[in-house]
């Protein structure tokens, strides 16, 4: 016996929203199953799609019971969840498998969002333990499709990897060809490579030296004489003596 819908409106709006969502996906999913040719996500789509069926009827007895009007099947003409099935007709027919899987992917992450709107709501415990349990299975479907786009992620990158190294291969014999052939030229580019290199790190590298050296003269020692023996003012590190001008390795000790 269905409950009077007028203490219920609440209740039956939520129920409609989340059974939008279901219906929804079921029409999807099935029209992509019809319209892909790889039988991996042919299998899946019709997977989903008899799942969405079975959490659509029950979205409906809930929603007669409470005196709401059951969901129509054939999925609704607008909405978020129409325009995620239209990109996804359109990634299949463009025939891109990862921008297929994106599209679902975003669907149910979507749908997902619904779901936990409907748990935050004030529903009879029958009915919360029942869009939790739809919601898990939901959850469930999200994961394998990221699953999916992780495998493809790694994929693609483990195909430029292997094309970079195909790159660098055809470089490195393009090179020992050249030295095989043409031994005087290529030792000359070697030469000037070299050459290059090697200011290129002594430029980047001696500035760096030459500050280090002068800080710990002037910071440290108080500079050197025009033989390099170092000049030393103050204290020692010991804090104990000052030493005066040191020239040819000869030192003269000053009491502090």
């Amino acid at each position: 016996m269905a409950e009077s819908s007028s203490n219920n409106s609440g209740l039956v709006d939520t129920l409609r929203e989340v059974g939008k969502i279901v219906r929804d996906s079921e029409e999807g999913y099935r029209h992509a199953a019809n319209d892909i040719d790889d039988w991996q996500l042919r299998s899946m789509f019709l997977e989903l799609a008899r799942v969405r069926s079975e959490q659509g009827d029950e979205i409906d007895r809930l929603l007669q019971r409470f005196g709401g009007e059951a969901v129509p099947k054939g999925g609704s003409t607008s909405g978020t969840m129409h325009r995620v099935f239209v990109d996804l007709k359109a990634a299949i027919t463009g025939n891109s498998r990862r921008a297929v899987i994106d599209e679902v992917a975003r669907g149910e992450s979507y749908a997902e969002s619904v779901f936990d709107k409907a748990l935050r709501a004030d529903l009879p415990i029958d009915a919360q333990q029942i869009i939790r349990r739809q919601h898990n299975s939901l959850r469930e479907s999200r994961d394998r499709v990221r699953r999916m786009q992780q495998e493809m992620s790694y994929s693609e990158a483990g195909g430029m990897m292997q094309s970079i190294g195909d790159t660098g291969r055809r470089s490195m014999e393009a090179v020992s060809q050249q030295f095989t052939e043409r031994p005087m030229v290529s030792t000359m580019v070697a030469v000037g490579v070299g050459v290059v290199i090697g200011a290129l790190l002594t430029s980047a590298v001696w500035p760096q030296s030459s500050n280090r050296y002068e800080d710990q003269s002037s910071g440290r020692y108080g500079g050197s004489d025009q033989f390099g023996n170092r000049r030393y003012g103050g204290s020692d590190q010991f804090g104990s003596r000052r030493y005066g001008e040191e020239q040819f390795g000869n030192r003269t000790d000053r009491r502090s």
